[in-house]
């Protein structure tokens, strides 16, 4: 029976060092506000498509400097608004990536230097070094670039988080009259990339 009470009042005494000496900060219960319910998750993640754009109203990335992992020379993809410009999101370790970039290859091979391609690593723990092994081992020649942290928020900002949802494999056509869209998520053929590219 003592010893009953002893327990019983050392786990009382270890409850209220617990609550009255635990500093406040290290308790952090969300609260509804800041926990996105399950249909703002997936609507998130679903937002695929974007409203065109113009320069006007684009938020940088276009302007911003960006290194060709192939070459080493630096680039913007507002360089060549006189062409039609594909821009792909991808990361090294997606296979859908790698499929839409083996269509990026048949196009290219039609179409030349007519289309602009460029593909940005946005994945932030990629590097160049993991980059340039995947352009060599299957023998890409278009501009890659590792997206630096700020083109990739802008990329977000301007068409949603789904832009770095590197499975959904997200492209992006910017036309010569500097008209920008999003294309539907999902790999892209070759048919299916020249039917939007005859939109521009």
């Amino acid at each position: 029976m003592k010893r009953e009470w002893i327990i019983a009042i050392s786990a009382i005494v270890f409850i209220a060092v617990v609550v009255f000496f635990l500093p406040k900060q290290q308790i952090q219960v969300p609260s509804a506000e800041t926990v996105p319910s399950t249909s703002e998750a997936e609507s998130a993640l679903a937002n695929t498509t974007a409203q065109p754009t113009t320069a006007t109203n684009a938020t940088g990335w276009k302007d911003s400097e960006l290194k060709d992992v192939r070459t080493g020379g630096k680039f913007k993809i507002s360089d060549f608004y006189s062409k039609s410009i594909l821009v792909e999101s991808f990361a090294v370790w997606c296979p859908k990536c790698k499929t839409q970039q083996d269509e990026f290859k048949k196009l290219k091979s039609e179409l030349g230097d007519s289309v602009i391609f460029i593909s940005l690593d946005t994945d932030a723990n990629e590097d160049e070094a993991k980059v340039l092994d995947h352009i060599n081992r299957y023998s890409y020649d278009w501009y890659y670039a590792v997206s630096p942290t700020q083109v990739t928020q802008n990329l977000i900002n301007e068409f949603g988080i789904g832009v770095v949802n590197a499975p959904s494999t997200p492209v992006i056509l910017i036309c010569p009259k500097l008209q920008t869209n999003k294309l539907p998520s999902g790999i892209k053929d070759v048919a299916e990339l020249k039917a939007e590219l005859t939109k521009c």
